[in-house]
């Protein structure tokens, strides 16, 4: 899909996702070298554990020793050096000659905050008391920001100290850092003097070693001793260097920029759902009405919701203009405006990226030390001033904040047009499914409220509160951290509210397919039945009169249908067969047929089984509708959404009390599967702070259709489920992928592919420890545009020689080794055993959109442990019978780094 790679927002967002991908694969690394870290590798590093590397630079190693050498410079000239052999902020007039306990004492007066007896021992806090600590995850990003931001050589902060620095990360200790007690005015000191506490072996900072089940929390003392780590020795200034800055700020700021990006995605996308769930007339995001007024946000959201709601069977106006009708014409501000509502915050998101992405490579200290050298001598000067001050962040958490909150109005609204009956074009009060009375969704309208309400309260800008402090001498000053603290809330709310609006969305086409499969059969029933039983029989009418009649009496009865929808489906029966009486008695008329009273209520009483049996079979308790009905007619976005709560998170249609744990257990009937509202939205909940959001990135940089026939529905049902399991398959390495053209444009394989494994290659050289460089010449091979594989080792030459048979064509590849293979998980032989490798066959054709005419070649390196005998033995069995081919090749070495 074009439109993704003109979007500005929609690529940025990608762009972030890719590079955290790719980090978490280790596929790429986290160098610090103070120029280079981006808002993906602060994700990678406080939420999936990746390890951070300092940069091997001599030249920046030189700078930083540079600034420590012009730092002692000045001490030794006697000069002057706030922090150094000054005191501190308002306490600067007092002058010192004892650097070592200068720092110190800034480190002590700073380690201040409140930590409890609890926040020590998370496991033994039955009483679930609220957090006085920071989450682990943002003084994890903390850590490595403020390394890097040291890295850049102005902080006269000694290397070995920023590398003992990163060792924490490296050794899984995370200090307990407080969460209140930071201006972020001298930048973040409180927060970062325990993590400097940390580094210095405090014996009263504690930190918290391992993770999850296995974690502890001891003294950093302990802590270090145990890791094998000595503390950290103190320099002139390294204390002040290591708390006097923007990091856990920053950090923070970069994982509220991550969530909020992905959120204003999701919201785009579940605009076009609620557009579907509403029925409405879409022509409001024809590129004509956005490219008169061009605002780049305004543009792009309209394309993307275009984008998402291609495909659709639920809505009108967005191939062919809807010309006639009753009704409300156009549909209401919450979708309508959307574009213009959520597009001028997409713009703003950009400028906080720019911002955040700026001060993660900056340097943010006082004093800084220019590392200048002459004659291979320090000769920089030290300067005072303010590149603490963390405004920058404020300003981008103030609007992102602000951004989340109406990107939270508009989702407030739409959900509760969709389950409002006077709103939502004719679906159910509550979208209550049952065939009783039930207020399924008022209680996630309530909640809908209450989050709005919350998410209003925190929109107010943080800048705005600023109090003066330290004897005036910090009169301003940023409340950076409080405000990225504020737009942390913000953001889980808004995720609140995604959660409750997809599953109320999957609540609200499931209903509205229902309506539309009733009004369809119901309409080709009474087109179609001219017998006795038919509910025009009793008027004597021929085949095209019928017809006729029916296209004049339908129109009343389906608008009918749609008005009396405050209670169950039920409820709509008899105002839909009386509607019917006027038009039928006009239409008789008209035509000079027989209109008795007795041919009336025959009429009306037959019309009323019809309706009735009609209804019966599609509405609860037989439920007609499938999802594969509801996924094949949403748009491309929808249907994704859509088939994952249904497929993979399992979460079924609401049915009422029928469907309640409590009245099940009382009636003494099965109560498995059987959950309250909260426990199914909790469960998207969750799966949208994960996969599932993932999933919806991965429509976007694949854009692929939506289902269209029930196979390809189960096709993207398997997909759901195994992916997660195959994409932890693949991302061991073990398989090779080529994407080849069809097998008729190649001559037919050599002996070599034979229906068994190929033997060892004669010439794979048997050096483990450094795989040579390939001799053998270029093999020239067809390739889709999109995958380009470059570095194989030499056995995969020989390997794909032995193929043999290829067409020159487009692309070259060159094989060259790549380092050595990661230790293959335990799993893949598992899943071989249980699975044999389809799914993976399923998944790499679907990833690489195959064609059934094409091929896929596989290379497996059997070498990467004894077990993947069993992998080659089910892969084989796979490809026998199909016209992918599998070469194996038996290698002793590595072969994919």
């Amino acid at each position: 899909m074009s439109t993704f790679g003109t979007s500005a927002h929609a690529t940025s967002t990608l762009d972030i996702w890719r590079r955290l991908r790719d980090l978490k694969t280790g596929k790429s690394k986290i160098v610090l070298d103070g120029n280079s870290l981006d808002i993906s590798s602060i994700i990678a590093v406080a939420r999936y554990g990746v390890k951070p590397e300092i940069s091997q630079d001599e030249a920046l190693a030189r700078r930083i020793a540079l600034s420590v050498d012009a730092l002692n410079n000045y001490l030794a000239n006697k000069y002057v050096v706030y922090g150094v052999n000054t005191g501190f902020g308002g306490s600067a007039d007092v002058r010192t000659d004892d650097w070592i306990e200068n720092q110190i004492g800034v480190l002590q007066h700073t380690q201040s905050a409140i930590i409890t007896s609890f926040d020590k021992a998370p496991g033994n806090n039955s009483e679930r008391e609220p957090s006085h600590v920071m989450p682990l995850e943002w003084v994890r990003g903390a850590i490595v920001a403020r390394a890097n931001q040291n890295m850049r050589g102005q902080s006269s902060v000694r290397l070995e100290v920023l590398q003992r620095l990163v060792k924490l990360l490296h050794h899984d200790i995370t200090p307990l850092v407080p969460i209140r007690g930071t201006i972020s005015a001298s930048g973040d000191l409180m927060p970062m003097s325990y993590i400097a506490g940390a580094v210095t072996g405090n014996p009263d900072i504690f930190v918290q070693v391992g993770k999850e089940q296995a974690a502890k929390v001891m003294p950093s003392s302990e802590a270090l001793q145990q890791s094998g780590l000595s503390p950290s020795g103190l320099g002139p200034k390294e204390a002040l260097g290591l708390i006097n800055g923007t990091a856990p700020s920053v950090s923070l700021a970069s994982l509220v920029l991550h969530d909020t990006h992905q959120l204003a995605v999701m919201a785009q996308m579940l605009t076009a759902f609620a557009s579907e769930s509403m029925g409405g007339n879409v022509e409001w995001a024809t590129p004509f009405i956005h490219a008169v007024r061009p605002h780049p946000g305004q543009i792009e959201a309209a394309a993307n919701i275009r984008s998402f709601l291609r495909g659709s069977s639920f809505v009108v106006g967005l191939d062919e203009r809807k010309r006639t009708g009753e009704g409300l014409w156009q549909d209401r501000y919450s979708t309508r405006t959307s574009p213009q509502w959520i597009g001028p915050y997409l713009e703003d998101l950009l400028l906080a990226q720019r911002q955040i992405s700026v001060e993660l490579n900056s340097t943010s200290d006082n004093p800084l030390v220019d590392a200048s050298e002459k004659d291979g001598k320090a000769v920089g000067e030290v300067y005072s001033g303010g590149n603490f001050q963390a405004v920058v962040i404020t300003s981008a958490m103030d609007k992102t904040r602000l951004a989340l909150q109406m990107i939270g109005r508009m989702l407030f609204s739409q959900v509760s047009e969709i389950i409002n009956p006077s709103t939502s074009n004719g679906l159910e009060a509550n979208l209550n499914v049952s065939d009783k009375e039930n207020f399924t969704m008022k209680g996630i309208d309530v909640n809908m409220a209450a989050y709005m309400s919350e998410l209003a309260a925190l929109a107010h800008p943080v800048s705005s509160h600023v109090m003066s402090a330290e004897m005036h001498n910090q009169g301003i000053n940023s409340l950076a951290l409080l405000s990225a603290r504020r737009t942390m809330e913000a953001a889980d709310l808004v995720a609140h509210m995604c959660a409750c609006h997809i599953y109320i969305s999957c609540q609200a086409v499931d209903l509205r397919a229902s309506h539309l499969l009733f009004l369809e059969t119901l309409r080709n029933r009474m087109l179609r039945d001219a017998t006795e039983s038919g509910p025009f029989h009793a008027f004597g009418l021929t085949e095209v009169e019928v017809q006729k009649l029916t296209e004049f009496v339908f129109p009343v009865v389906e608008s009918a249908w749609y008005a009396h929808n405050a209670g169950s489906w039920k409820n709509r029966v008899l105002p839909a067969v009386d509607a019917a009486m006027a038009p039928v008695t006009q239409f008789l008329a008209t035509e000079n047929k027989d209109c008795t009273i007795s041919s009336l209520a025959v009429f009306r009483a037959t019309f009323h089984k019809a309706v009735v049996e009609t209804s019966s079979s599609i509405f609860y308790p037989n439920m007609a509708i499938r999802p594969v009905d509801v996924a094949t007619k949403l748009g491309d976005g929808s249907a994704q959404l859509y088939t994952w709560v249904r497929s993979k998170l399992g979460v079924p249609t609401q049915c009422g009390i029928d469907d309640d744990p409590l009245y099940n257990a009382q009636k003494g009937l099965p109560t498995e599967n059987k959950k309250t509202i909260g426990s199914w939205v909790s469960m998207v909940y969750e799966s949208l702070r994960g996969d599932l959001m993932d999933m919806a990135m991965e429509s976007m940089e694949t854009p692929r259709a939506g289902p269209r026939t029930a196979d390809e529905f189960d096709e993207l049902c398997k997909a759901d489920e195994d992916e997660p399991e195959v994409r932890s398959i693949i991302s061991q390495s073990a398989f090779l992928v080529l994407f080849l053209k069809p097998m008729s444009d190649y001559p037919p394989p050599q002996e070599a592919m034979s229906s068994s494994p190929s033997p060892p290659a004669a010439d794979v050289d048997a050096d483990t420890d450094t795989p040579d460089r390939a001799t053998s010449p270029d093999l020239l091979l067809t390739m889709s545009a999109s995958v380009v594989l470059a570095d194989l080792p030499r056995d995969a030459s020989a390997a794909l020689a032995s193929a043999g048979g290829f067409l020159v064509d487009k692309v070259v590849i060159r094989f060259k080794p790549v380092g050595s293979a990661p230790a293959l998980a335990q799993d893949v032989c598992k899943i071989s055993a249980a699975r044999k490798f389809e799914e993976v066959v399923r998944y790499l054709r679907r990833k690489l959109r195959c064609k059934n005419t094409d091929s896929v070649f596989l290379y497996v390196n059997s070498a990467f442990a004894p077990s993947l005998d069993e992998v080659v033995g089910n892969l084989h069995q796979c490809f026998k019978n199909s016209h992918d081919q599998l070469i194996v090749a038996y290698s002793l070495t590595p072969a994919f780094g």
